[in-house]
Parts: structure tokens; sequence; C-alpha cells
């Protein structure tokens, strides 16, 4: 097919670069260690998968209402009261066919083409692949390293027009794990109201996080009631990558609207799938808190060797599982040492740049994988770079 008999959007989508490299490691013919995507290392659970066979074999696999059934819509408000410090109404609630879909989703119920996103940059590629097939306008609000990936408030400021429509916030970060604390969210907050725009919080590593009071939602100023968006979902912290079950928590309207075009989409996402989730959150308490102490100690093999080079510098990460090291001073850019480590070591890692022009010189590292194997690859690359 000739590419004009095409749309124009069509030409401006981008998919997630992370898969094309994993894509590549398949054709590779030899050992291959995996750090370049997002995808938790750990079991599901037994009792989840239990629940998953149990709800095939009850014959949950017809459709269900395309909001979500109820024993998981109600354990999503029982959770949220416990987390977040208020109990969305159900029609404040979508479930969703992994956390992805909101992003679209909601980019869709709340701009026409032309309006303005601002976006992290460094931030999730996601995000802007979003944009560009919505006809978005699209500004980024710089995180620098030196001031540890921190949100600058003024800069904000000076970047919205009457044209800006939504705020994009991750915390914890993909790619950086840096957090955004209560009081920077205040001002945050104070901010969008002001400037009467939404903003979505991306929280779905929420549950990782290595101190316990670092976490902190900007859903509790208006319980999601007029300015802010949930995005949560399943995969991070209980490894359900492949379940795809999201969940949206935002405005009455606008979740009224992405209800519709889920509907449209979609249909429903699978009623056996949404009790698998109803089967995690019972279960979640004391499997996260093992599985956080397991990240802190991968964590810091990493870190203690960054430290001991001197020519990698890392911003420690406060949740999520990733590092973002910037290789600067080893002389390459974030794209040629990454090239180097899979070409030359067989050490799949993912370029900055791939997060916004703001990683150039950086790689994130999913520290996902076995302790043994994050070992492994340190011995390799202080061997090849004599570090």
């Amino acid at each position: 097919m000739n590419k004009s008999n095409l749309s124009k959007l069509s030409n401006s989508f981008e998919g997630q670069k992370m898969f094309e490299i994993y894509n590549r490691t398949k054709k590779i013919k030899k050992k291959i260690f995996h750090f370049e995507l997002g995808q938790p290392s750990h079991p599901i659970p037994k009792k989840i998968i239990k629940e998953t066979i149990n709800s095939l074999k009850l014959g949950r696999t017809k459709y269900v209402s395309s909001k979500g059934v109820d024993e998981l819509l109600e354990i999503i408000r029982d959770t949220t009261k416990f987390s977040r410090g208020f109990k969305p109404d159900l029609n404040q609630i979508l479930v969703t066919p992994g956390a992805n879909s909101i992003i679209y989703l909601s980019m869709k119920c709340i701009c026409n083409p032309g309006d303005e996103v601002i976006l992290p940059d460094p931030g999730f590629p996601t995000y802007i692949s979003a944009a560009k097939s919505l006809g978005l306008k699209i500004k980024f609000i710089k995180l620098r390293e030196k001031f540890n990936f921190q949100l600058n408030i003024e800069e904000l400021k000076s970047m919205i027009t009457n044209k800006t429509r939504l705020l994009i916030l991750n915390s914890p970060s993909n790619p950086l794990g840096t957090i955004i604390n209560k009081n920077q969210y205040q001002d945050i907050y104070n901010l969008i109201e002001k400037k009467n725009i939404f903003l979505l919080s991306d929280e779905i590593y929420s549950r990782i996080v290595y101190s316990k009071n670092d976490f902190f939602s900007p859903s509790s100023f208006d319980k999601c009631k007029s300015r802010v968006i949930i995005l949560n979902g399943f995969s991070k912290a209980f490894s359900m990558t492949g379940y795809r079950l999201g969940v949206a928590i935002g405005p009455k309207k606008l979740i009224s609207k992405m209800h519709i075009l889920l509907e449209t989409i979609v249909s429903c996402v699978p009623p056996f799938i949404q009790y698998a989730g109803v089967e995690a959150i019972k279960t979640e308490k004391n499997f996260i808190k093992k599985e956080i102490k397991i990240y802190i100690e991968k964590q810091k093999l990493f870190t203690d060797f960054f430290s001991s080079t001197n020519l990698i510098n890392c911003v420690k990460p406060e949740g999520a599982f990733y590092l973002f090291p910037n290789v600067k001073k080893i002389g390459m850019s974030g794209d040629e040492f990454a090239k180097v480590l899979l070409n030359k070591l067989g050490i799949a890692v993912v370029p900055g740049s791939y997060f916004g022009k703001n990683g150039k010189y950086n790689v994130r590292i999913a520290y996902t994988n076995s302790k043994s194997d994050i070992k492994k690859s340190i011995k390799l690359i202080k061997n090849y770079f004599k570090l």
C-alpha cells in the first residue's frame, strides 16, 4: 500500500522502542543479559494464578460491564481509601485493558487536535506517541540531572498557555525512579487549578517505593473530582504484565467519556482477568514487601559499581526499578554506550534518548534480572571499559 493512502497522523505513530531492542536480542546467538524491558523477574503469586484458572473453570469468559466487574470496582474503592485517603464513587472508576490505554483514552477525551500537552523529559515514550497520534502539540518540561530530575515550578508556569489542556507526571518515574513529594505536588496542583488544566498522575509504580512515606498522590487534593486522573495497574507490582489490566480514577464526566470510548474499541476487559486483579489486591502486602527488599539489593549492586568508577554518575532511585546512569565521562552518548553493551557484551539496556532529549548521555537499566546476571554484567562492563 502506498504511504500516501494512509492518514497523515498514522505517519507519526511510534511504538515502544524498548521492544525493538528486545526483538533484536532474539537474533543474537549468544547469552543476553536483559535489562531493557520493565518486566519484573519475580513470578506471579500462586494465589493469583489459581484465581485465574478458577475463574475460567467458573465460566467467567462472557461479556461483562465495560466499566468493570463489581467485585473489582469495590475493592479498588477500598484500597484507594487505604492508600490515598479517599473512597472514589463507582462512576469515577474505569477498568481498562492495561494502564497504557489510559494515556490515550484520557488525552482523546480531554484534548482537541492542536491543543497542548506538557510531558516530562525524560519521560515514558508512550506519552509522546499517544499525543502525536491525536495531533496534539507537545511541550516538554525538562527534568535536569543536576537538580535530581525534579520539576521546576517556575519553568512549568511559563509553559502554560490558553491552549494547554493536560499535564502528565509520573511518580515514581520511569525511567528515573525519582519521586515527587507532597510539597512539590501542592505547588503543582495549585497551578493547574488556577490555569484550569488536568493532571494525569501516572502511579503505576506507586506500590514499589523504598521508604514507607515516600509516595504521595496528588489525587489527595481533589479526590479525583475535578483535575486529577490516576493511572494505575497490576503489571509492575504483581508481575502481571501479560494480563493487561489497568485502572483509571478521575472526574465523573471524564470517566464517562473514557468509558464510552473504551466500550467502542474493546467492549470490556475479560472477566477472568479482572477477578485475578481482585485476588492480587487481597494478597498484595506481604508479597510486595518481600519484592521491594530484593529490588533494593539489586539496585545496590549497580549503584556501588557506579560509585566505584568515578565515571558513571547516577541519581539514586526512590521507587520503581530503574536506574538512569550518565555515561558522558566515559566519552560516549547513551546510544553509543547501549550499542557497545549489546553488540560486544550481550547486555541489553535502553538509550536515554528514547525517553527524551534530556537523556542524551544516559541509559536506562531495569534491575529486574537476577542478582547473578547483574553481577556477571557488571564484571563484563568493568573488564571491557577497564573501570
